[in-house]
């Protein structure tokens, strides 16, 4: 395949990388490939759109948006406002998690973390693949409250979709880790500090907005 390559571990034995299939079980290994490899910006902002997509579908889904709105729309939102609106929110949060990183003496730059983090969208791509699949098996039921005729496979649907993000967010920590050259725990704990560095000034604001 054009997107299969070679890289060698510590002993020199050819190891041969997909990073579409590795990622899922490799991803310390994909990531280095990755970024030897260079796929270049593009790729990476291809790939946080569609996981902003993604997360904006799954939202519809669990928020019943199709009591109250077309396909049509749900879709405009998803393409638009969470495709959009997750492709800026996740850079801002890379250049974070960068931040903190280096306070705790991580090696990654910006660059290297926007592609680690892109290709653990994979996960969320699919994703994207396995909701088109449900559109067609439970139509609009997908996005309204009322899933009683179709509950079990509903069920089995939100337990596959469950996984893809439970994955997401461990391949994240993975290659956060892998990229900055520091333990798992590390990596959790830079995610945290860039969370409460957006946490508590929108607290802080909140909290000034209701006074006023």
């Amino acid at each position: 395949m054009e997107n299969v390559s070679e890289i060698r571990n510590t002993e020199e034995t050819p190891i041969e990388i997909d990073p579409w299939t590795d990622i899922w079980i490799r991803p310390r290994k994909t990531i280095n490939w990755v970024i030897n490899q260079n796929k270049g910006v593009l790729i990476n902002l291809i790939f946080i759109y569609f996981g902003g997509v993604y997360y904006g579908i799954t939202n519809a889904e669990s928020s019943s948006l199709g009591d109250s709105m077309s396909l049509r729309h749900i879709l405009l939102v998803a393409l638009l406002l969470s495709g959009l609106g997750g492709l800026i929110s996740y850079n801002i949060f890379i250049w974070l998690i960068s931040l903190s990183g280096t306070w705790l003496g991580g090696k990654g730059d910006f660059k290297n973390l926007q592609s680690a983090i892109a290709w653990t969208m994979i996960p969320a791509i699919a994703g994207l693949v396995l909701a088109i699949i449900g559109y067609i098996v439970f139509g609009m039921e997908l996005f309204q409250s009322d899933k009683s005729y179709l509950v079990i496979l509903i069920r089995i649907y939100g337990i596959i979709e469950s996984i893809l993000i439970i994955w997401h967010i461990v391949l994240t920590i993975i290659t956060i880790s892998e990229v900055q050259k520091f333990p798992i725990s590390k990596a959790i704990l830079s995610i945290l500090i860039a969370v409460l560095i957006i946490a508590i000034p929108a607290i802080f604001i909140g909290y000034l907005a209701r006074l006023f």
